[in-house]
């Protein structure tokens, strides 16, 4: 990169880790990962509540910068307060601690990394601090006004790891009864302002603790973690409120109520739009209460996804419904999004159009960059584009692109993984799928989008519980996800089921009818195999056998079965 490309500032940075990660990854690799990553979206959210600006998570490790050592400071301190107390919820322990050091110093900024000497001195000063603890540069110390409530406990000089000279450092803890300052109201990154991903507004949504008469700390958890796991879907601002103070606030607004019953436990959950507003969305829960934290991870995961999808169907219709005149960008990506999932050729172009539009509206709108991607993917995966090894980089591009504006956002890693995928980067798109789960566990449209990775590597059992897992989170899911049941199903051999999964479909797209011509030869229904071919070629005029070139297999010979399969119907030359 050339020098140009680079931009030099003077910055205070905040550079944090997790104590003992190595420790927590060996009880269990996977929750450990997950509470980690969670731990720093919260304190990211905070870094940018206070004016900061988190620019990279490095493994267990995260890096922001601040303009102003009060803010650094006191958004550190707001962070470790909050999550001394999140920790302390949990009933394991795999409980993430942050140690968090500051420095003041000229820094260099390119593709959003920030490098420099200040980030290696935050680095070291971070490691002299406890769990829970903020340890600053004396320099920092210095530049946070007096009047603020911070006491600063010398360390005295340090002989740090790459500095010659030694290094003055202190422990800065919150006075003694005093409260922190609460981020600026008029700040464009205070809680209520804080865009969503790539520069999209986000939707705001009040938790309000369920009522539970028989266990109160239950219902608040509840809540917490209702607050938190909505928080990851990107396009939501979420807060808990313990009283109806600022619920008036909220576009929407979930509440509910957990009753006992002997050995049984009731959860009813409901969502309405502001309130006093209309109910959209109710769902009543019934389990045996055996293990109380289970049937908590389960009906979180199960309302988090049917609320989020409620919450995008309205937002969408909105965006339907209206003409185009007055929507910002973000009504032009969700129209486009929504029309793309027509599934046909010219519902793509229509789709990249009104996406294009909004990109031209706002170049940092993440979201919309990664779905140009994922439209470019399908018309490669279709043949719908004259060039089709262009079309596939030009959509790596994109997607990049999406990752750059937005990398804490599980949908720029989704996007980048499905273009890897198509470039036969088979590892690279597994790693970026896996990582688009670790930081929304919740999106049931993601989790059946990425059962189809799993059938190119041939990861059978992994797609169909992914599925079935998707399904069941969101019993309100589209038809598609039906048609990935059926796919994953005749990729197994198991054609009986996978016809089942076919036929509970209303209108199958270009992408399924293929499969379910195929199932059918298999189950020698040639007949019913010819009528499908024949809707498929009313649908996609163009379609041709040769574009299965296109379909990522890691194994060729799926894809010779799947063509063979099709050749059986003799429709094809």
């Amino acid at each position: 990169m050339s020098e140009g490309n680079l931009a030099r500032k003077l910055a205070v940075i905040v550079h944090a880790d997790i104590v003992g990660s190595t420790l927590l990854v060996q009880q269990d690799d996977r929750l450990a990962h997950e509470r980690m990553q969670a731990a720093f979206r919260r304190f990211s959210a905070t870094i940018e509540d206070y004016g900061g600006h988190a620019r990279e998570i490095r493994g267990d490790a995260l890096v922001a910068e601040f303009d102003r050592a009060s803010d650094a400071v006191t958004a550190a301190l707001a962070f470790q307060f909050s999550n001394v107390e999140f920790n302390a919820a949990l009933d394991d322990d795999l409980r993430p601690q942050l140690r968090i050091g500051i420095s003041l110093g000229e820094v260099i900024i390119a593709d959003n990394t920030i490098t420099g000497s200040g980030v290696v001195l935050a680095q070291r000063l971070e490691q002299l601090a406890a769990a829970d603890a903020v340890v600053v540069q004396g320099a920092v110390s210095e530049a946070v006004p007096a009047q603020l409530p911070f006491r600063f406990n010398a360390l005295g000089e340090q002989h740090l790891k790459g500095f010659e000279q030694p290094v003055r450092a202190f422990v800065v803890e919150l006075a003694a009864e005093s409260e922190l300052p609460a981020a600026e109201k008029n700040s464009t990154s205070s809680s209520q302002a804080r865009p969503a991903p790539g520069g999209s507004r986000k939707t705001l949504i009040t938790v309000q603790p369920f009522e539970c008469k028989e266990d109160l700390d239950f219902g608040e958890g509840l809540a917490n973690d209702l607050a938190m796991f909505l928080g990851r879907f990107g396009d939501f601002s979420v807060t808990v409120q313990s009283s109806a103070e600022g619920v008036d606030e909220a576009q929407y607004v979930l509440e509910g109520r957990v009753q006992h019953a002997g050995a049984r436990i009731r959860i009813t959950a409901q969502l309405s739009q502001g309130k006093p507003g209309p109910l959209i969305w109710g769902e009543r829960y019934t389990r045996e209460s055996v293990d109380l934290f289970d049937v908590q991870d389960e009906i979180v995961e199960m309302i988090c996804a049917s609320v989020a999808h409620k919450i995008d169907s309205v937002e969408s219709g909105r965006n339907l419904e209206s003409g185009d005149r007055q929507l910002t960008a973000y009504d032009y990506y969700i129209k486009g999004r929504e029309i793309f999932f027509t599934r046909t050729r010219a519902a793509n172009a229509e789709s990249m159009r009104l996406v294009l539009k909004a990109i031209a509206m706002d170049e940092s709108l993440s979201r919309a960059q990664g779905f140009i991607a994922f439209i470019l993917v399908q018309s490669y995966r279709h043949g719908w584009t004259d060039n089709p090894q262009a079309t596939l980089d030009q959509a790596q591009e994109y997607a990049l692109l999406a990752l750059k504006l937005d990398p804490y956002d599980f949908a720029s890693h989704w996007r980048i993984g499905g273009v890897y995928l198509f470039h036969r980067q088979f590892d690279k798109a597994m790693a970026e799928y896996q990582k688009a789960r670790d930081i929304n566990p919740y999106h049931a449209g993601f989790l059946a989008e990425m059962t189809t990775a799993l059938i190119y590597v041939e990861c059978y059992d992994e797609a169909l519980q992914q599925i079935r897992e998707a399904i069941a989170i969101n019993p309100e899911h589209p038809e598609w996800f039906l048609g990935q049941l059926g796919w994953v199903l005749y990729e197994s051999g198991r054609y009986d089921e996978a016809i089942l999964a076919f036929e509970r479909m209303n209108a199958p797209s270009v992408i399924f009818l293929p499969i379910i011509a195929a199932t059918l030869v298999r189950l020698e229904r040639l007949d019913e195999a010819r009528s499908v071919i024949s809707d498929l070629l009313t649908q996609d005029p163009d379609f041709r056998l040769d574009s299965f070139q296109f379909w990522p297999y890691q194994n060729e010979a799926r894809r010779i079965a799947l063509v063979d399969d099709l050749k059986a119907t003799g429709l094809f030359d």
